[in-house]
């Protein structure tokens, strides 16, 4: 069987078999856009955009019938995907601080093993070694430095500009499926700095969001920075939070590109154990993560605490 289709420089006949074959090929693609988790709507815009000068075509109508089975296709495998997937999010302690140098190998490590595991991802607390880390998007001065005050300098993927990393800081990294759990980058941030807020809550602090740029200030001192990028649906980066960390380090940098910020220590308003801390973030990230997400079992996901010390 052969169809019909008039273009503007004359009539093409194409066969059946050339039609089947489109259209398993169209499916398969879609399968492989399924496991990037991206819009089925896509989908169709590529064919429109690709197409556009046939619009009125025969040939046009024929495409706007497959594209729209395939997102049918695509929104049903979807919804299978998200149904078989494991609803628990582990928990780390990880008690050997991590060279910053390591880190994107360490997140890539962690979404193969989320990714295998079918899980809603990881949620991991760490201390790095001490470092300055600079944001993607950052117009600091500091790009061509190698150390200040003998610290090592180094780049990062997160957003944000300059910050310190080191002893008694806590770090919390949320290595997250966000599309698979229907969260906006957006939204996402707003459950980070809120589990960290409700957090300080829980101490009778006054935590306060956003005072001079991202992050959490108690009176007029910085107390938890905020940096994330997100790749092929997950979160990645994540808080920093100051419990006792040198302060000093601080000294002639201008912390996330403010000048006038002042960084602070949890230490200064209370005693907390970082055990407890942990404990009550990964609960109140629970909590934020089920108000925010369109997740279909998302009454079910849970925290599982995978160790709560391991290696890296």
């Amino acid at each position: 069987m052969k169809y019909l289709f008039s273009f503007p420089n004359g009539k093409v006949f194409i066969s059946s078999n050339i039609l089947t074959i489109l259209f398993f090929s169209l499916r398969s693609l879609t399968i492989t856009l399924v496991e990037y988790i991206l819009s089925p709507n896509i989908c169709f815009r590529v064919f429109r955009i690709f197409f556009s000068k046939y619009e009125s075509s025969s040939f046009m109508k024929i495409v706007k019938i497959f594209s729209l089975e395939i997102i049918s296709f695509n929104c049903v495998l979807s919804g299978i995907i998200k149904l078989l997937m494991d609803s628990k999010i582990y928990t780390k302690f990880l008690s050997k601080p991590l060279n910053y140098s390591e880190i994107e190998l360490f997140f890539n490590n962690n979404i193969k093993t989320i990714k295998s595991q079918k899980s809603l991802g990881h949620l991991i607390f760490l201390e790095h070694e001490e470092i300055f880390t600079i944001g993607r998007f950052s117009k600091s001065k500091y790009h061509s430095t190698t150390s200040i005050n003998g610290v090592n300098v180094i780049g990062s993927e997160r957003g944000g500009d300059i910050t310190y990393h080191g002893s008694g800081q806590l770090i919390l990294y949320p290595i997250i499926p966000i599309n698979i759990l229907s969260i906006k980058p957006r939204d996402f941030v707003d459950v980070l700095l809120d589990s960290v807020v409700l957090s300080l809550i829980d101490y009778n602090l006054e935590p306060k969001k956003n005072i001079s740029g991202p992050g959490i200030w108690i009176e007029n001192f910085k107390i938890a920075s905020i940096g994330l990028k997100f790749k092929k649906g997950f979160s990645t980066h994540g808080v920093s939070i100051n419990l006792n960390i040198d302060l000093d380090k601080y000294e002639g940098i201008n912390p996330c590109g403010e000048k006038n910020t002042k960084v602070g220590n949890l230490c200064n308003y209370l005693k907390i154990e970082k055990k407890e801390l942990i404990e009550k973030l990964s609960s109140n990230f629970l909590l934020k993560i089920k108000e925010k997400s369109n997740y279909p079992k998302k009454k079910d996901i849970s925290l599982s605490a995978d160790s709560f010390e391991s290696d890296p």
